[in-house]
């Protein structure tokens, strides 16, 4: 893995850190600092690097000095392409392997629960893992039946996600003249007897796929043109579901080509939309953050960031007023934001007729901006857990500041060279994994235990 060095960290800390000047280009390379300042014992680049990532990133930790311990590591047959986790199934590590099969691991015990046969190209859109619970009609109790979806190269795929077993497969494109080149990961929505896949496509179209029960085939059960492209997941709950566009337009479709409401934020939607009750969340490229009520499609909401918002914001269920935006653009406004969510009802009065009529608002309010940051690798209560683009560092970052406490340089624990750490989002912190695979495809996690804070 790329990893950041100490000047990066520097330059993304802003403007004031150049007050501190570096003497000359050669020979001893010493710093010149004012007497009485507070890095007057600093003679050497390097000592000048360590004390201004302190004072950017915190202090730097050891694996025995941080709440993180060794979990377990797993050596696989080949490198990994990439891996992923869903809140869905936050107990399993999906991974696929540069050979093409997936493997579903315990990411608790570490122990391989499946294998998939290989697909026939690398996953290069977002994956998806849809949940059906329903009752025992014999035991009375909650059954879940989770279900993987991926597509691979023009090919939509259905997988088991207790055994890794393939349900069905479907040629995206097949029953229409012009194909189907898909443009966005796939997202499901309905039970089990009445299942919908929405994916979209580079022509501006969405196409809904489900599968005939009695027939045991997939099928297109419709197919709506958007006019622009939907490069983001849809997201949705309730039988909605609800897909941005480039060209602006968030729509709520229902499973049979009801387009229910539709919304025109008026700049490319190019992230997915995050559900949280009845409000509905999603940045724009024209940086501003919408929400929504996701039932009739009124506009709650909005914050100007001053950066374009491209991805799914992130919540987690100990939060309720506390939302993680990731910010693009320059870079001085990329980054990690904490914004501040709260829903009200503004009482407007009639003094003639004594009509009352409340409107229902969200208010918005940024909290902290933290640059740079690019990936959140883990969770809990108190912090989260992230790292920069291309970095093997993870940062233990505070939730209600933003503040970065201390930073461990993950690399420092390992021989072989780490070239990917599994980002994710587990709403329920329950986790608490720092998942990374070296250029051999050996996973090693390092979990936190009990307390957050070790001395």
């Amino acid at each position: 893995m790329k990893k950041h060095t100490s000047w990066t960290r520097i330059m993304a800390a802003g403007a004031a850190l150049l007050a501190f000047g570096l003497g000359g280009c050669g020979g001893d390379r010493s710093v010149e600092i004012n007497v009485g300042d507070p890095m007057d014992q600093v003679t050497t680049q390097q000592d000048y690097e360590s004390i201004v990532v302190e004072a950017v990133d915190g202090p730097a930790r050891t694996l025995a000095e941080n709440p993180f311990e060794f979990a377990w590591d797993l050596p696989l047959p080949a490198p990994a392409h990439t891996s992923w986790m869903s809140p869905a199934t936050p107990g399993l590590l999906y991974v696929q392997l540069t050979t093409g099969e997936i493997h579903g691991i315990d990411v608790y015990s570490g122990l391989t629960q499946w294998t998939t046969r290989p697909l026939p190209k690398p996953i290069s859109l977002q994956p998806y893992v849809h949940r059906v619970s329903q009752k025992d009609v014999n035991t009375g109790e909650i059954v879940h039946d989770d279900r993987l979806y991926v597509i691979s190269g023009d090919e939509l795929f259905s997988f088991d996600c207790a055994y890794g077993q393939l349900i069905w497969r479907y040629q995206l494109g097949a029953a229409g003249p012009y194909g189907f080149q898909p443009a966005s990961g796939p997202f499901a929505l309905g039970s089990i007897g009445n299942l919908r896949v929405y994916i979209g496509d580079w022509e501006g179209r969405v196409q809904v796929v489900a599968f005939h029960k009695e027939k045991s085939r997939p099928y297109v059960a419709w197919q709506w043109n958007l006019q622009a492209p939907p490069t983001a997941p849809g997201n949705g709950m309730d039988d909605l579901a609800y897909i941005g566009d480039h060209k602006g337009q968030l729509s709520c479709f229902g499973l049979d080509r009801e387009l229910l409401w539709r919304y025109e934020a008026g700049a490319p939607i190019l992230g997915s939309s995050l559900v949280r009750g009845r409000s509905l969340y999603f940045g724009s490229d024209d940086d501003i953050l919408h929400v929504l009520n996701r039932l009739s499609g009124q506009e709650l909401g909005t914050l100007y960031l001053g950066a374009s918002v491209r991805r799914q914001p992130a919540a987690f269920n100990s939060e309720s007023t506390s939302l993680y935006v990731f910010t693009d653009g320059r870079p001085s406004r990329r980054g990690l934001r904490g914004i501040h969510t709260s829903d009200d009802n503004i009482v407007l009065e009639d003094v003639q007729t004594d009509y009352e009529k409340r409107i229902e608002v969200s208010r918005l309010g940024e909290k902290w901006f933290q640059p740079g940051i690019d990936e959140i690798v883990a969770s809990s209560p108190g912090r989260l857990y992230t790292t920069r683009e291309d970095s093997s560092v993870i940062l233990a970052m505070n939730r209600d500041t933003g503040a970065i406490d201390w930073h461990w340089d993950v690399q420092n624990e390992r021989e072989e060279d780490i070239v990917h750490i599994t980002p994710y989002v587990d709403p329920s912190d329950q986790v608490r994994a720092v998942i990374t695979f070296d250029e051999d495809g050996k996973i090693v996690v390092y979990r936190l235990f009990g307390a957050e804070t070790r001395e």
